[in-house]
């Protein structure tokens, strides 16, 4: 039961890991170094936090599947990392037009994800350490 538990949390951590992402860059972007700013979207008028969970979901379903496969934390930690750097990179492109209105998919990746690197391991810190910490607690 709290392999399970253990396993969910780290799922649920992945969204809130690239909505901080997403912060930090626009921050970055707009303002300063280590600013939190939430980007304005030119079609507002949609949920930008349903957008947001639908876009991450591929990485919390990487690391459900994956957490379900591997038995030790270590390799569950990596697992949520790749889940989590995924979620980034789709949050990277769903906030493209944010920051500029013509974004191709090689421009995205180097100048939103590569570039921005130091701001993907600031965002995926308190994730990876709460699922370190669970991972811990279980074993």
């Amino acid at each position: 039961m709290r392999r399970l538990a253990t396993t969910l949390l780290a799922g649920l951590a992945v969204a809130p890991s690239a909505a901080l992402f997403i912060a930090l860059l626009t921050g970055s972007l707009r303002q300063q170094r280590m600013t939190l700013e939430w980007p304005q979207l030119i079609d507002g008028g949609d949920s930008v936090v349903l957008e947001l969970l639908l876009t991450s979901a591929p990485g919390a379903l990487l690391v459900l599947l994956a957490s379900a496969w591997l038995r030790r934390g270590a390799l569950r930690v990596g697992a949520f990392i790749a889940g989590a750097l995924l979620a980034c990179i789709l949050a990277a492109g769903l906030f493209a037009q944010a920051f500029g209105n013509t974004w191709s998919i090689s421009e995205i990746l180097a100048e939103l994800v590569l570039a921005q690197l130091h701001l993907i391991a600031l965002a995926l810190l308190p994730g990876t350490l709460l699922v370190a910490l669970l991972q811990r607690r279980e074993g």
